[in-house]
């Protein structure tokens, strides 16, 4: 205010990092008066802070999830600190796919920002589909021997790991390939897929089930004559034969009708076929039949 300014300290530019750093400048007048002064509390932080995340569970073996996936988010920084108001909360990853992922950002108090992204996560919630495929049966619905059975899984995501079958209700067994069926009787095979993943299909769902009837013992066929020959072997009236058809299995599907004999001779015989409903047949032969002349002897 007197004597003026002589020199005064010039601008001076702090470009460290650091914390409560201060600069100090001189003020002198035409009298060689004096002045100094300090600027303190510079902090200066040009580094962005470090941020991770990471899934709270782990994969399966295959690498694959069926639900969904939690991120957590962790932050640091060496200087200012990270800023509360900006630390991520957890992320939630949902839907389905091979390479989903999940992005998050943090400020220090610098305001030095920081971007991280997790992934890729591999989520699949859809179960696999199975089918089966028979060689067709006979319109009645039976085989008549072993029956080729082959099961074909599909799965739009993580793919199949394993398929299984049971029969009645038995326990599951490992699928390796068409295999060949051919236990007697009605069975039920049912089936189903697990993906990698770990869905498991419903086995119990009705699509999930085939049934395969398999008759390949011939059926049972008896004949008689009637009347009965006489004590000679010869008979005097006209023989009918019957024939009696018997399936445990599919049943009978075609069993002959009775025949009459009404021409003479001797040493006459019948066959006849049984056919059960898988195709099935067996025959038998009711022989001999003999029958005497009419007229009487002269």
């Amino acid at each position: 205010a007197l004597s003026g300014i002589r020199s005064c300290t010039g601008t001076q530019v702090v470009s460290t990092e650091g914390a409560n750093q201060s600069v100090s400048g001189t003020a002198v007048d035409n009298a060689d008066n004096s002045a100094p002064t300090t600027v303190n509390g510079i902090n200066i932080d040009k580094t962005p802070p470090t941020l991770s995340g990471a899934p709270t569970t782990p994969p399966n073996a295959a690498g694959w999830y069926n639900g969904d996936v939690t991120i957590q988010w962790e932050a640091s920084d060496g200087l200012s600190g990270i800023d509360p108001s900006t630390m991520p909360a957890d992320s939630v990853i949902t839907g389905e796919g091979d390479n989903l992922s999940a992005s998050a950002s943090v400020s220090d108090k610098a305001g030095n920002i920081t971007t991280a992204t997790v992934g890729p996560i591999k989520i699949d919630r859809t179960p696999p589909s199975t089918t089966a495929s028979v060689p067709d049966p006979l319109p009645s619905g039976w085989y008549a021997g072993p029956v080729t059975v082959t099961l074909d899984a599909t799965d739009n995501l993580s793919g199949i790991a394993a398929t299984y079958y049971s029969v009645d209700g038995g326990s599951p067994q490992a699928y390796a390939g068409p295999f060949t069926f051919s236990l007697g009787g009605v069975h039920e095979i049912r089936f189903w897929s697990e993906d990698k993943a770990g869905n498991l299909e419903d086995g119990s769902a009705a699509d999930n089930a085939v049934t395969i009837k398999i008759d390949d013992i011939p059926p049972q066929i008896t004949g008689f004559a009637s009347p009965a020959p006489n004590a000679n072997g010869w008979n005097n009236t006209p023989v009918t034969v019957e024939f009696y058809c018997q399936d445990d299995e599919s049943g009978i599907a075609r069993c002959p009708a009775p025949v009459t004999l009404s021409s003479e001779g001797a040493g006459q015989s019948v066959t006849g076929t049984a056919m059960d409903n898988a195709g099935n047949t067996s025959s038998t032969t009711v022989a001999p039949v003999m029958k005497l002349a009419r007229n009487r002897l002269e």
